[in-house]
């Protein structure tokens, strides 16, 4: 039995939860109170890659925005095949979307046939060019946003001087 170094006091053994990734007042053997699995003795090893592991990534489908390739990493993901979104945070904004050309959904080299046959040629082709008028009308309305914004700025700067 140890004891607590500050109070004196017996300590009693605690039971790591996976699920809730902490440590419970329960020994470990014991069920988890929230998710009845056992708790066991420590927290486990986390798993680290080695950088580069998968070696080159290769974009295998682009995406307009962010919201329409989360579907599609998912699924490559239940997989097993690892993915990287190439642009993810830029592209939350809409004017660097346009500028950078949107997202890449991007996977190690190795697998982009496999990902590629998941993915659908017709999913791919669809993906590329997306359908309808309904991305470019975004565009233009952003772009006219932001030409108002400046032409607005302009005006207040030739007025103050």
């Amino acid at each position: 039995m140890q004891l607590c170094p500050v109070c004196g006091d017996p300590t009693h053994a605690r039971g790591y939860c996976r699920v809730c990734e902490a440590y419970c007042d329960a020994p470990s053997g014991s069920l988890c109170s929230k998710h009845e699995i056992e708790l066991e003795p420590a927290e486990p090893e986390p798993i680290v890659l080695p950088p580069r592991s998968w070696g080159d990534w290769i974009t295998v489908a682009r995406f307009p925005y962010v919201s329409l390739a989360i579907a599609p990493r998912l699924r490559l993901e239940a997989e097993g095949i690892p993915t990287f979104l190439d642009g993810e945070r830029v592209a939350a904004e809409v004017a660097y979307t346009l500028a950078t050309g949107g997202v890449r959904l991007q996977v190690p080299r190795s697998m982009a046939d496999r990902a590629r046959a998941l993915l659908g040629a017709g999913a791919e082709a669809a993906i590329e060019r997306p359908a309808g008028r309904g991305h470019w009308r975004i565009a233009t309305a952003t772009l006219a946003v932001l030409l108002a914004l400046v032409a607005a700025v302009v005006i207040w700067l030739l007025g103050t001087v």
